[in-house]
């Protein structure tokens, strides 16, 4: 083994090393500050929906996180208290965000924009904020990050391997919250560009039955299809516009937020 060959795996030991101390002094360092109740609405759909998962009922509110509420139930087994299930579950999932990010960085520019990435989140003080919170956010950005990563390995790799461990991903993904599903969806695609349309439909339906086998329970107790619908109509105001989408001001609405989220 040469020099230059051990310096650099022992680079990538220490790499490694401190972003799983990254990941772990994250969780760690979001104990003292937790919340100390439920400081949304949001955050009390949540934990009533740990008792009693009902859409209708707002437990949670449309279109419903079934993941994150299993998880939340999971943490709630250990900790025996909601609040504190629930921000638990966002600061384990502080750590693995940064971890996540890490590997992106990593793959994509290589280990000190990795590093760098993973510092910067870590301390960012609205990432710290949501890793003390009753929320999915945490958790939402840990499955961006791991499926973007996933994503650059699939598009530049012909293994098969990865084509199901990213359809599995990003339908769990969805599992958290469906919005996520809808965002990262499109990046798959194109990630998939150079497969076969027998794989690239294989693996949109494996998405899709992923997804499904957590969310189609989630509509089956919340009152069956139509009465999800009536709840998204009820959340979402542009699914019960009168207009026409041309002169709804709620239509307006969605392309104003489009365009926030575009330039940012």
């Amino acid at each position: 083994m040469t020099g230059r060959t051990r310096w650099s795996k022992l680079s990538q030991a220490s790499d490694g090393l401190l972003v799983v101390v990254l990941g772990i002094g994250s969780v760690l360092s979001r104990w003292p500050f937790q919340a100390t109740l439920l400081d949304s609405y949001d955050a009390v759909n949540y934990a009533l929906a740990l008792d009693h998962f009902d859409v209708r009922l707002g437990q949670p509110h449309a279109p419903g996180y079934p993941l994150y509420i299993l998880l939340g139930r999971a943490f709630n087994l250990i900790f025996q208290d909601h609040l504190a299930a629930l921000v638990w579950l966002s600061a384990v999932f502080s750590g693995l965000a940064v971890i996540a990010t890490y590997l992106a960085g990593r793959e994509m520019f290589g280990r000190r924009v990795g590093v760098i990435a993973a510092l910067l989140l870590a301390t960012s003080t609205l990432f710290w904020y949501l890793g003390e919170a009753a929320a999915p956010y945490t958790i939402d950005l840990f499955a961006s990050a791991l499926f973007g990563w996933l994503c650059y390995r699939l598009a530049r790799s012909p293994g098969r391997a990865i084509v199901w461990i990213s359809a599995v991903t990003l339908g769990l993904a969805g599992a958290f919250r469906l919005q996520t599903l809808v965002f990262l969806l499109p990046l798959f695609l194109y990630a998939l560009r150079n497969r076969s349309w027998k794989m690239v439909a294989g693996a949109v339906g494996t998405v899709g039955l992923v997804f499904g086998a957590f969310f189609g329970p989630a509509v089956m107790v919340s009152g069956g299809p139509s009465a999800f619908v009536r709840s998204m109509r009820a959340t979402v105001p542009i699914f019960r516009s009168t207009e026409t989408l041309a002169r709804s001001t709620r239509w307006t609405r969605f392309v104003k937020n489009a365009v926030t989220i575009t330039r940012g």
